[in-house]
């Protein structure tokens, strides 16, 4: 409705504009055009939305997922969904996380929790012993 309104609202304040409103015929083409550009912009926003929320829940970026090829066992930061969005939005109870906090982040930006199943297979893969920032990160 709110598209319609503004698309309306926009053709009859300029009255040069090719598409002025003459007839009935004008105006339900002008509220089909509307009605596809919302629909579409609401398509969009979804797929955004759901691609967004993976990332939150596999605590991964854009480009941590193509270099992954979208697999999660080869993620070193995925700690479980819920605790991925505990990451994220703090480690309140889930009800208070759409509303602001003053809490302070764990950590210092720099060094993150890591998957301890993945720090344990590296460790034998390569023989490394795990160092003190790993070790932290646990």
């Amino acid at each position: 409705m709110g598209c319609r309104n503004s698309i309306v609202a926009r053709v009859m304040t300029c009255p040069t504009q090719k598409f002025a409103l003459q007839g009935e015929q004008d105006s339900s083409a002008l509220f089909l055009i509307a009605v596809v550009l919302c629909i579409s912009v609401n398509i969009a926003a979804g797929l955004f939305l759901l691609w967004s929320t993976f990332l939150a829940a596999t605590n991964q970026t854009t480009i941590e997922v193509y270099g992954n090829k979208c697999s999660l066992s080869s993620n070193p930061y995925h700690l479980g969904v819920k605790r991925n969005l505990s990451e994220i939005f703090g480690y309140t109870s889930p009800w208070r996380w759409p509303l602001p906090t003053t809490e302070i982040p764990p950590g210092d930006g720099l060094v993150f929790p890591l998957n301890s199943e993945y720090v344990s297979l590296l460790a034998q893969s390569r023989n490394y012993p795990i160092d003190r920032e790993v070790a932290l990160a646990l």
